[in-house]
C-alpha cells in the first residue's frame, strides 16, 4: 500500500524500523516478566499466595471471592493469561464441584484478571503504554488505581450480590493439601513479591524492581525448594516444570521468556504498522473525523469508541493499546492535554473493552483456559462498568499540560 501511494520500498522499510524503534526498549522489561513468571513459581511464590488465598475462601461468598482472588493474583503478577492458568483454572474446579454457575464464575475471574493487568508494575500492557506515551508506569498505575476506585467498589457490589445467589456448602480443600505437598510454603517465599511492591513504593524504577526480585527468586528456589541453578536457567528461558504431582498441581508450570516471544513479536509487528500508518499519512482521514467528533462530544468517549474499533478490528489488545495511541496522540497534544491523561484514557479503554469482544484473544484466551463461551462476558461488570464510569466523569486535575510548552 505504501509503495503504491508513491513510496519506495526502502523508506517504507525506514518507517517499519521507526515504528518498532519507539517499543525496542520495552523488550528488556519483557524479558524480565518471563523470568520473574518462571522464578516466582519455582520459588513457591505464586503457590504460596494461591495456598493462604484458597485457605481464606468462604463458600457463602465464592463469587466475590473469585473476583477479589483474580484482581489480587494479577495485580501481583500482572498477567491476565498467567492468572487464568492458575487460580483461574483452580476456581473454576471448585465452582464446578460446587454447584456455582460456571458463566458467573468465569465472568468475575476474568474481570479480575483484567483489573490487575491494567495496573500492575510487572504488567506487559501497562509498561507498553507507558513507552508509547513517554510516561512513568508508576505515576500511571497511581492514577489508574484511582480511576478504578469507583467502579472497583460497585463491581464488588454486585458479586456480593451474584455470591448470595450462587454460594456453595463446603469448598474442597483438596487443592491445599496438593499445593502443600509439591512446595514449601514458608513465609520466605512470598519475598519476591514484596520486593516489587516496596521497591515501586519507594520509587525505584521497575527494572530495578525486577531485577532484585528475580535475584531473591533464584536464592529462594535454590536454598528452600532445592532447585539447582541449571534448573533455574533453564525455567526462565523456556518455562517452569513441575514433573512431581498430579496434572491439577502442573497448572504451576509456565512461564519464561519463551513463553512472551509470541508478544514482543504482536508488538514489533503492531510497532511496524503504525510506523507504516504515520510515514504514509493513510489514517490521516480517520484522525480528521476524530478531530471534528471531539469537538461534539468529550476526548475519552472518543478514545473509548476509537478503541472498541481498534480491538474488533485487530483482535488483539496490544495493537488496539497502538492503534488507538497512533490515532489519538496529535489530537491530546492540540487540546492542551498531558501525556499522562493519554495514558490512563487508553488503560481504561483499550485494556477493558479488549476482553468484552469475543473474538479478540484477550478474552477469547481465558474462556479457552476456563472452558467456557461467550455467556460469561455479561458478568465481567468491571470491564463495562469502568469506561461507563469514565464517560461520566472525569480527572480534570490530570488532564491539562503539565510540561513546559517546548517538551
Amino acid at each position: 500500500m505504501g509503495i503504491y501511494r508513491g513510496f519506495s520500498f526502502k523508506s517504507v522499510l525506514k518507517m517499519i524500523g521507526g515504528g518498532m524503534g519507539k517499543v525496542i526498549i520495552i523488550l528488556r522489561i519483557f524479558i524480565l516478566i518471563g523470568m520473574i513468571t518462571a522464578v516466582w513459581r519455582a520459588c513457591g511464590t505464586i503457590p504460596f499466595f494461591v495456598y493462604y488465598g484458597l485457605s481464606l475462601v468462604d463458600p457463602r461468598y465464592f463469587v466475590l471471592f473469585a473476583f477479589i482472588m483474580s484482581c489480587f493474583m494479577s495485580l501481583l503478577i500482572g498477567s491476565s493469561l498467567g492468572t487464568a492458568g492458575t487460580i483461574g483454572i483452580v476456581l473454576m474446579i471448585i465452582a464446578r464441584s460446587g454447584g456455582v454457575d460456571v458463566n458467573v464464575t468465569a465472568g468475575a475471574i476474568i474481570a479480575g484478571i483484567y483489573f490487575g493487568d491494567r495496573a500492575a508494575p510487572t504488567s506487559t500492557s501497562a509498561n507498553l503504554i507507558a513507552v508509547l506515551t513517554s510516561t512513568d508506569v508508576l505515576d500511571n498505575i497511581k492514577n489508574m488505581l484511582r480511576s478504578a476506585f469507583v467502579p472497583l467498589l460497585i463491581s464488588l457490589a454486585i458479586y456480593f450480590v451474584l455470591s448470595i445467589y450462587n454460594g456453595m456448602d463446603k469448598a474442597d480443600d483438596f487443592f491445599l493439601s496438593e499445593i502443600s505437598a509439591n512446595f514449601n510454603l514458608g513465609v520466605i517465599t512470598a519475598i519476591p513479591a514484596l520486593v516489587i511492591i516496596i521497591l515501586s513504593v519507594l520509587r525505584y524504577k521497575v527494572f530495578v524492581s525486577m531485577s532484585v526480585s528475580v535475584l531473591s527468586g533464584i536464592a529462594i528456589a535454590m536454598f528452600v525448594q532445592g532447585t539447582s541453578f541449571y534448573e533455574l536457567l533453564n525455567y526462565m528461558l523456556t518455562g517452569y516444570k513441575l514433573e512431581s504431582g498430579g496434572e491439577f498441581i502442573k497448572i504451576f508450570s509456565g512461564g519464561g521468556i519463551v513463553s512472551l516471544l509470541s508478544t514482543m513479536g504482536i508488538i514489533l509487528i503492531s510497532s511496524g504498522y503504525s510506523g507504516i500508518f504515520e510515514g504514509t499519512g493513510v489514517l490521516k482521514d480517520v484522525i480528521k473525523f476524530l478531530e471534528s467528533l471531539c469537538r461534539r462530544i468529550k476526548i475519552y468517549p472518543v478514545t473509548l469508541i476509537t478503541a472498541i474499533f481498534t480491538a474488533a478490528f485487530g483482535c488483539t489488545q496490544t495493537l488496539s493499546i497502538i492503534l488507538t495511541n497512533h490515532l489519538m496522540r496529535g489530537i491530546y497534544s492540540e487540546n492542551g492535554l498531558s501525556n499522562t491523561a493519554l495514558a490512563i484514557d487508553i488503560e481504561d479503554s483499550s485494556i477493558v473493552v479488549a476482553a468484552l469482544i469475543p473474538w479478540n484473544i484477550a478474552v477469547a484466551v481465558p474462556m479457552i483456559m476456563l472452558s467456557v463461551g461467550v455467556s460469561c462476558i455479561p458478568y465481567a461488570v468491571f470491564l463495562y462498568i469502568l469506561p461507563l464510569y469514565r464517560i461520566f466523569y472525569d480527572f480534570p486535575a490530570q488532564r491539562r499540560l503539565q510540561n513546559m510548552p517546548n517538551e
